[in-house]
């Protein structure tokens, strides 16, 4: 697994060990957003930036959204992680890929 691809399905995320050198496309880091409180984690960190196929992820400081503030409970995680996918529509749609930070609630 490297930063060369880009994933589209979210489960990737569990199936590959929940590492940051995932890069997850808009689509499949939003669906992942909001599974992510069901399975018992918290986003706290997510990056976005250009996917470059064969070469790599570029992430951009602008389309960075942090949040290290311990949800108590599932319900407070999924609003924390709400944050972050709604956060994904102010940046710009040449920024095609993501990494996400979690933490276990």
């Amino acid at each position: 697994m490297s930063m060369l691809e880009l994933h589209d399905d979210p489960e990737d995320y569990f199936r590959l060990g929940r590492g940051t050198e995932i890069v997850f496309t808009r689509r499949a880091a939003k669906m992942l957003c909001f599974m992510l409180a069901d399975r018992g984690f918290q986003l706290i960190g997510l990056d976005g930036g250009i996917h470059h196929p064969g070469i790599g992820f570029e992430a951009r400081i602008e389309a960075s959204w942090t949040r290290n503030v311990k949800a108590n409970d599932k319900m407070e995680a999924r609003l924390i992680n709400l944050q972050a996918a709604e956060s994904m529509g102010e940046y710009s749609d040449e920024y095609n890929g993501y990494t996400i930070v979690t933490r276990e609630i």
